[in-house]
């Protein structure tokens, strides 16, 4: 039984740790991959039966890509943050629940450990060593690493649940049974990961018990049979949307492979055991593909060290637990059972480190009760106090990176020079602290580096990110010498031109860049096309992939230099690929007005009003309306009028347009809601 005084002290004192190792993890703004999840999906936005609808049959990367990773609850906690909590895009908010998610992680491993462990200062420690490691900042402070915490959150509940269960009789049996059900679908509905609860309620009767509790494995594996089946149901073949430039492995033969992955498990072991070089990416080609002496020598030490925890069950049974639990929970994410979409990340290493903080303490702890056996417990308490002095400082600092960018990014090309990613997040880190046209320079070379690293790999494996990258640059470098007209910097002036050249020569150089990003984007977007057809994707709910970010770029370059009908053609593919964003159509209709076809240009206008309702939108269509229809019934009190037959037919044929984009762009069921309010409006397909 826990004594309900030093419980309180114990949880007081890690609350209290836990909050001033992340007190500055407040700040920041939504970016990277929170930014497209938040901020990029609609579903999020607006607390409606048919977004909650979308919610459950889309995948979490849906508002970009196609993609076979479902979380649903995950989003779910998006829109509690932007609409519940009316966070919207204030990161606050969102750090503040991944806070709150990592301290309930935080008291639900200590739970764990004191109940297996039985030493209460030790596991106090442990638990300690777990909530300020360094590594966990980018679950805790990065936001989109809330998928780790729920799934974390789902794991340890259960577990705890099943080791409890045979304490309780009666209705507490029953509710905890209940509780187990509820705990697996939440951590599998957070992250695919959360599978490995089963495995580890297995280990632990393994170790602890004469019989399983067939109760507990029932509760936990129906959901998740369940869950397998209704991902089978709106997901039909799942796609294989591993792509090369974000984990090499797929490139690679499969012993290769698995060799690799080994490797790359001491690399973790290594972050966990010094954690001074941290990134936030590890993409092509940072990480080498293992030779076969190496990766045979990883081999030997992974099962040295596992044979190693295997023999302390007798004598040291919850380090065998922890020990072994450390590389159950990594399983998922390793690259040795399947391959997933990254080679490493440190988010990873989040329920793993819960293992690896027992086994520290655990060494630590055995080194000096062999040593000093009267003061081993004094002298193990601060040693693990003056590591956690350490460790909480790293975290400190790394928090700084992971909420302000150019840190990140900057912290990131230092520690993984050859991945093509860092030096593009390079480039953000220049354009923060701002741009002139000799920092552009420095940009170019970074995406000149980047374009370098992925340029031999065959084009299907490949990515346009960098080419895309390196023309928009040309494209910002021309837009910046033709609006400087100050004394210094003024493209009339010869030596300046003569230094930097013309605004039109690095619009030529930004379209060269950006017709061989499109032909290697169009390779790409039809191999993904095949592999979704040969794993039973029904067209329809194929998804029109490509990068936005080209095709933005692409089509604004086509208008600084007056190509307004090629520049039509791009915004019209940005749509199909972005088919939701009322942005795109926005700009479309700006090429429509300035290539004169007014007309054109008030429907595509209403379509971006139908997707986000604006007034500007609104104020831009009265002005176009009493020029068409000067006079007539098109504006009432300054603004549309939708009885008119005129806006009525512009109206209608807007939303069966942008009904059959969204269609085409593989989003049925968003289409079928954009027909209904067509319909509801009395328009005719």
């Amino acid at each position: 039984m826990l004594d309900w005084r030093s419980t309180a002290l114990t949880l007081s004192a890690l609350l209290a740790l836990t909050m001033a190792t992340y007190s500055d993890s407040f700040s920041g703004v939504i970016e990277g991959d929170a930014a497209a999840l938040v901020s990029g999906d609609s579903r999020v936005h607006a607390a409606t039966l048919q977004n909650l609808r979308l919610i459950a049959m889309r995948t979490y990367w849906s508002s970009i890509t196609s993609s076979s990773v479902y979380r649903p609850l995950v989003t779910l906690s998006w829109m509690m943050n932007y609409v519940g909590f009316g966070n919207k895009d204030r990161a606050l908010g969102y750090h503040v629940v991944n806070l709150a998610l990592h301290l309930i992680n935080v008291i639900l491993a200590w739970l764990l450990i004191r109940r297996i462990w039985g030493d209460p200062l030790l596991a106090f420690l442990a638990a300690a060593v777990f909530t300020v490691h360094p590594v966990n900042a980018e679950a805790v402070t990065n936001i989109a690493g809330r998928a780790d915490l729920m799934a974390g959150t789902g794991v340890l509940t259960g577990l705890l649940l099943h080791i409890y269960l045979p304490d309780w009789t009666g209705w507490r049996r029953k509710a905890a049974i209940a509780g187990l059900a509820l705990a697996s679908c939440f951590g599998l509905l957070s992250k695919e990961h959360a599978i490995v609860l089963p495995a580890a309620m297995l280990l632990y009767d393994i170790l602890f018990r004469s019989r399983a509790q067939t109760g507990s494995y029932v509760a936990v594996l129906t959901p998740i049979l369940g869950i397998l089946a209704w991902r089978h149901w709106v997901l039909p073949g799942i796609l294989d949307d591993i792509v090369v430039v974000d984990n090499p492995l797929r490139a690679a033969p499969f012993w290769k492979a698995r060799l690799t992955a080994l490797e790359v498990l001491w690399r973790y072991l290594g972050l966990l055991v010094w954690p001074r070089q941290l990134s936030w990416d590890y993409s092509y080609n940072q990480i080498p593909l293992a030779t076969t002496g190496g990766g045979l020598i990883a081999l030997t030490g992974v099962l040295a060290l596992v044979g190693f925890l295997g023999s302390l069950y007798r004598r040291a049974a919850a380090v065998c637990f922890f020990g072994i639990f450390f590389f159950l929970a990594i399983g998922p994410t390793s690259n040795l059972l399947f391959l997933i979409g990254s080679i490493l990340a440190e988010r990873f290493l989040y329920l793993p480190s819960i293992g690896f903080a027992v086994c520290v303490v655990a060494a630590v702890a055995a080194i000096w009760r062999r040593l000093v056996p009267s003061h081993a417990v004094k002298i193990t308490a601060a040693v693990i106090a003056v590591a956690l002095a350490g460790l909480g400082a790293r975290t400190w600092v790394r928090n700084g990176e992971w909420t302000d960018g150019t840190k990140l990014w900057d912290s990131a090309l230092a520690v993984s020079p050859d991945s093509f990613k860092t030096h593009l997040g390079r480039i953000n880190s220049l354009y923060r602290r701002g741009l002139d046209l000799f920092s552009l320079d420095e940009c170019i070379e970074e995406a000149k580096k980047a374009a370098a690293i992925v340029a031999d790999l065959p084009p299907e494996q490949s990515t346009a990110l960098p080419l895309a990258t390196l023309g928009s640059l040309y494209q910002l470098k021309g837009d910046t010498l033709m609006h400087r007209q100050d004394a210094l910097l003024s493209v009339t002036n010869p030596s300046i031109t003569g230094t930097f050249g013309s605004p039109q020569q690095w619009y030529d150089r930004a379209l060269d860049a950006f017709a061989q990003a499109v032909a290697l984007d169009d390779l790409l977007r039809e191999s993904e096309r095949r592999r979704a057809l040969a794993r039973g994707i029904s067209k329809e709910r194929i998804r029109f992939g490509g990068s936005s970010f080209l095709y933005s770029h692409l089509a604004d370059t086509y208008r600084r230099v007056g190509r307004f009908k090629e520049a039509l053609e791009a915004f019209r593919h940005l749509s199909a690929i972005a088919p939701m964003d009322a942005a795109v159509y926005e700009q479309i209709a700006q090429v429509q007005r300035a290539m004169g076809s007014s007309e054109d240009a008030i429907v595509t206008l209403w379509q971006a009003v139908s997707l986000r309702p604006s007034d500007a939108d609104e104020a831009d269509l009265a002005n176009a309306y009493l020029k068409l229809n000067a006079g007539g019934c098109a504006v009432v009190n300054g603004k549309p009028n939708p009885d008119c037959p005129l806006v009525k037919a512009h109206l209608c044929r807007a939303k069966v347009k942008l009904a059959a984009r969204v269609a085409d762009s593989g989003l049925p069921e968003e289409s079928q809601q954009l027909r209904h309010t067509a319909e509801a409006l009395g328009c005719s397909p």
